[in-house]
């Protein structure tokens, strides 16, 4: 077998001990060091830390982010991020709603800020734009932070009616100023207490 094969099977099969380890949601190291943020970074990118529940009770709800613009007469219009080059780029883009959820506040209100100014970008007539975190699902009683808590209809539920449905989460409005700097948050609804 020549060195390089070698090299390649050593990468395989270290990641899918990763991948393992991210599926028994075993941490190697602390994420305190420099090799433990260098893993976080990698099992991330890699999605080598996912639980990979795909059947239930482990299923999540899927989340997106809507976005809706206001141009100066007041006229309005809904968009997304749109798609990436690939099906792993639009696998990422999908899921940019499910990382806020997992991260504090601030970082999340840096992440909407950003997508923000990606719209900006996109819709120049945009005076404001408004981010909402939406999720597919049912609401259920009671609340987490604030934030609605949603879960799938059990079969039961589904029978007698109950259809999931795009149920808001929490939402920002941002407006650029005269530099073009995604900088006002105009309102703040669920997060960011």
């Amino acid at each position: 077998m020549s060195t390089r094969i070698r090299v390649f099977m050593f990468f395989a099969i270290g990641h899918m001990a990763l991948v393992a380890l991210g599926m028994a949601h075993i941490g190697v190291l602390p994420t305190t060091t420099i090799p433990g943020k260098a893993l976080r970074v990698y099992t991330g990118v890699s999605g080598a830390d996912k639980g990979y529940g795909f059947f239930a009770p482990g299923v999540r709800h899927q989340e997106r982010a809507v976005f809706l613009m206001t141009d100066a007469e007041g006229r309005q219009w809904e968009g997304d991020l749109g798609f990436g080059e690939s099906a792993e780029a639009n696998l990422r883009l999908g899921s940019t709603a499910n990382v806020l959820r997992e991260v504090d506040d601030e970082t999340a209100f840096h992440f909407m800020r950003s997508m923000a100014a990606k719209m900006f970008q996109r819709h120049p007539t945009a005076q404001t734009i408004k981010v909402q975190v939406q999720a597919y699902g049912i609401k259920l009683p009671g609340t987490s932070n604030g934030v609605p808590a949603i879960d799938f209809p059990t079969m039961a539920e589904f029978r007698s009616g109950q259809q999931p449905e795009w149920i808001d989460l929490y939402s920002l409005t941002f407006q650029a100023d005269e530099a073009g700097q995604t900088v006002a948050v105009l309102d703040n609804q669920g997060m960011l207490k």
